[in-house]
């Protein structure tokens, strides 16, 4: 398919992903209870931070497999893994389908995948059927202490 298919694909499902990534705010805000001088200065009783930034996401159409794969190959040209490795995003939200609505989805805390160094690290490169894109394979077993929430079935 080609980018734009994709893309109008996806876009079918965007008032889903909003609705996850509202139900999960909570692990996007931070509420801390103010110090006694802010309480009694400043009428402030609790602090509310926003700690997140930019969230990825990825829905993979009908399929059994349940692994977390991001783009390291497309014919020599800067991929998912690249763009993950210099910095960007900080929230991945991935999700499975089932006849034509999404099933089953997990949320990432990328930052910690930089942490442990799993972005680093070269993976074997599994081809896809088109044989120009490429990806790497992380099983959810291994990302455990990653995947900060999911719904899977």
């Amino acid at each position: 398919m080609t980018f734009e298919e994709n893309w109008n694909w996806q876009l079918r499902y965007l008032d889903d992903i909003k609705n996850i990534l509202k139900e999960q705010l909570i692990n996007f805000v931070k509420i801390e209870i103010a110090n006694p001088k802010e309480d009694m200065e400043q009428a402030t009783d609790l602090k509310i931070e926003v700690t997140s930034g930019n969230v990825g996401v990825r829905i993979r159409r009908d399929t059994s497999f349940r692994d977390f794969t991001i783009r390291a190959y497309k014919n020599g040209n800067r991929t998912e893994i690249d763009k993950l490795r210099e910095g960007y995003c900080n929230w991945y939200l991935y999700c499975w389908t089932r006849n034509d609505k999404i099933t089953d989805w997990i949320l990432l805390d990328i930052n910690k995948m930089r942490e442990k160094g799993l972005l680093d690290t070269t993976r074997n490169i599994k081809m896809n059927t088109d044989g120009k894109t490429g990806f790497y394979i992380y099983a959810l077993e291994e990302l455990e202490d990653i995947i900060i929430a999911s719904k899977l079935g």
